[in-house]
């Protein structure tokens, strides 16, 4: 029976065929790479498992940063995240994940001492992305901060400032409609919205 040995753990493929036990244990200890014989193998047992290959793709999205967004691995995230979009093309966590890689690695790559840049040029494309997710689930809160902080980082930070405040606005709307019981001073996306307004509109004032 084929197995996968790594970090002292010896997997059976059958009897973890669907995958998700050792989950935990990987990102755990942030050891992609030494399982990634495991999860192709685990993959062509559940080869429809959208929630192994989205962890998966995952586990390549992250081993590919952990190297400075190293371009095989990167790709292999992208083109898993690609495929699970077509797959389920309602599934709006696919889309969001390849937005995340494409400005990401196109923002921080080659800033690891020793790895050369790769010469990733994606950020357009990733807005491209959120916009797209945003006209199909306008109130996601979790992809407007990103467009958000996409912006900002970008320099944009009229637009970014602008995002926030309707971050802001949705979130006092949840609280207004019940979707929000908590205060709002307890809430932690809250929380995170006013201190990026305050550094977008008084940066002298945030240390």
């Amino acid at each position: 029976m084929a197995t996968c040995r790594a970090n002292g753990l010896s997997l059976d493929y059958a009897e973890n065929e669907a995958g998700t036990g050792i989950f935990k244990e990987v990102f755990v200890q942030r050891v992609y790479a030494d399982f990634f014989p495991f999860f192709e193998k685990a993959n062509l047992y559940k080869k429809a498992d959208e929630d192994l290959l989205f962890e998966t793709g995952l586990a390549f999205a992250n081993a590919s940063r952990d190297r400075g967004w190293d371009k095989e691995r990167r790709r292999i995230a992208l083109s898993i995240f690609t495929n699970l979009t077509r797959l389920n093309p309602e599934d709006m966590r696919y889309p969001y994940q390849i937005a995340l890689i494409y400005f990401d690695s196109s923002m921080n790559d080659g800033k690891i001492e020793g790895v050369d840049p790769e010469g990733y040029n994606d950020q357009n494309k990733a807005m491209l992305i959120l916009g797209d997710i945003l006209k199909r689930e306008p109130k996601s809160v979790p992809v407007k901060f990103a467009k958000a902080n996409f912006l900002y980082q970008l320099g944009k930070t009229k637009e970014s400032e602008l995002e926030y405040k309707s971050i802001k606005s949705l979130l006092e709307d949840f609280k207004k409609n019940g979707v929000i019981t908590e205060d709002l001073k307890e809430n932690q996306s809250y929380k995170n919205v006013l201190k990026n307004l305050e550094k977008l509109q008084h940066p002298a004032n945030v240390p």
